[in-house]
């Protein structure tokens, strides 16, 4: 009969492990409202709405109910614009690279830097016309 020495137990540091168990779902969180801002402020026009037709009921006063919905709508169509700049969509949703993923040389040859980001981007707009209805699941052609 062998006997195996014991391993000792490496001392975790609960500390680091809570903060970095934090910033793992905090990066989560942050992704999740980035990727959904659109619906974040769909749903908050909705409240804003139901709001002004509380405020009306109670104060008897259309003045403050549209001053609120114009500077709400003024916010919530900067809030759009600003989204669309940070994930490089226009303001329909269509992806825009920062920079060309091709060049074409002399000849008509076409040449393709950064391989993956081309993937992605040709991916990416692949959801945007399937979303748009241009594009069927699925559909591909035969090789």
């Amino acid at each position: 009969m062998m006997i195996y020495p014991r391993k000792r137990k490496e001392k975790v540091n609960l500390s680091k492990v809570a903060k970095q168990t934090l910033d793992e779902v905090m990066q989560e969180v942050c992704k999740f409202v980035v990727t959904n801002v659109n619906l974040f402020l769909c749903v908050f026009q909705l409240f804003v709405m139901i709001f002004l037709c509380y405020l009306f009921v109670l104060i008897h006063d259309i003045l403050p109910c549209i001053i609120i919905c114009i500077v709400s709508l003024f916010f919530v169509e900067y809030m759009k614009k600003l989204n669309a700049n940070v994930q490089n969509m226009t303001d329909e949703g269509m992806p825009v690279p920062v920079e060309r993923f091709t060049e074409v040389k002399e000849g008509g040859y076409i040449s393709i830097d950064r391989e993956e980001e081309s993937i992605q981007y040709l991916c990416e707009l692949e959801d945007y016309l399937q979303r748009k209805g241009l594009l069927k699941h699925g559909e591909s052609k035969p090789v």
